[in-house]
């Protein structure tokens, strides 16, 4: 049978798959401002640095949920004006994340457009990891230090993953002086300023520190965890072959659906439907599932589901044996 997805998207469409879910995101929204309304909570409740040690682990999830939710209004997901979403990711990302909207959308669209396509696309692009190709014109250090530890190297660095985007950020809204840039400046900094003063209005230097280093950890492992699992360890397109829309399929892995994967990843758990109909709205994307995984059985296709536990496994077995 011909491969067309055009198709396939046309039943999803049908199937009233691409309405709006306005209260769902709403509630999602609801949810967040509540979780930083505890959290500020606890700082006038007590100054006990074990507790603001959880707090700050608490901080951390809310505000990757946040991203989340920033991550589908860049994706126009929640409204139909491509505007109002932008601008509201825009918050999302700057206020609540500290991160740049502008940066981050035009690099997870190379992503999108070039998934898991050697020298395309920037998600491949991770610190001490390299490709067998890669690491033979590295140096000495990398090839006999560096590489053959990178299946550890790897999940030790995840708790840095969110200092590294926010010094990308900083250097993409201060490389060119655009408005949109100037716009997730006044916002990133708007957020670093209320995560620094709103803490120490309550809190002694050192319960801050424990409390800031715990939420910028938990961070940068919930992002890791949440999107390691779609690509990484899966195989790597060589850069001059054609792209197509299969690919976005067998270069990705999903992890097998539940209420609780699908809320705890931000629907990413379900990665092969966002990046077939990455405008449809995320509580969509398992009603898809079945139009996707009958399409991929009738055209002979292959469908990567696993458990979150198996892709880990499967990363670092990839790491290990040197295949990125």
């Amino acid at each position: 049978m011909q491969l067309e997805f055009s198709e396939l998207k046309t039943h999803v469409i049908e199937a009233g798959l691409y309405k709006r879910v306005h209260v769902k995101y709403l509630v999602h929204f609801t949810g967040v401002i509540l979780g930083i309304i505890g959290s500020v909570f606890m700082f006038s409740f007590t100054q006990n640095v074990y507790i603001h040690a959880l707090n700050g682990i608490f901080l951390g999830f809310v505000l990757v949920q946040a991203a989340m939710l920033g991550h589908d209004l860049s994706h126009q997901q929640v409204f139909k004006n491509k505007k109002y979403n932008r601008f509201c990711a825009a918050i999302m990302w700057g206020l609540f994340g500290g991160l740049s909207e502008a940066g981050w959308y035009e690099k997870h669209n190379a992503h999108h457009k070039h998934v898991n396509q050697d020298g395309l696309d920037p998600d491949l692009g991770v610190p001490f990891i390299f490709s067998e190709k890669q690491v033979s014109k590295k140096s000495v250090f990398v090839r006999n230090i560096i590489q053959p530890h990178q299946h550890v190297l790897f999940f030790l660095i995840l708790p840095f993953a969110y200092s590294t985007m926010v010094l990308w950020s900083i250097r993409t809204v201060f490389s060119s002086f655009t408005l949109k840039n100037i716009f997730d400046a006044f916002l990133i900094i708007g957020h670093f300023v209320l995560l620094i003063y709103v803490p120490l209005m309550f809190l002694p230097f050192w319960t801050f520190v424990v409390f800031s280093l715990t939420m910028f950890f938990t961070i940068g492992v919930y992002m890791g965890i949440s999107f390691a699992p779609n690509h990484k360890g899966e195989d790597v397109l060589p850069r001059d072959e054609e792209h197509t829309w299969i690919h976005q399929i067998i270069l990705t892995r999903n992890i097998k659906y539940s209420p609780f994967t699908f809320y705890f990843f931000g629907g990413l758990d379900l990665q092969i439907e966002h990046h077939l109909f990455p405008d449809m709205p995320r509580y969509n994307y398992h009603k898809a599932q079945k139009f996707v995984k009958a399409y991929c059985a009738i055209n002979n296709l292959s469908y990567h589901e696993t458990t979150w536990l198996e892709s880990m496994r499967e990363i670092y077995t990839s790491l290990k044996e040197n295949r990125v």
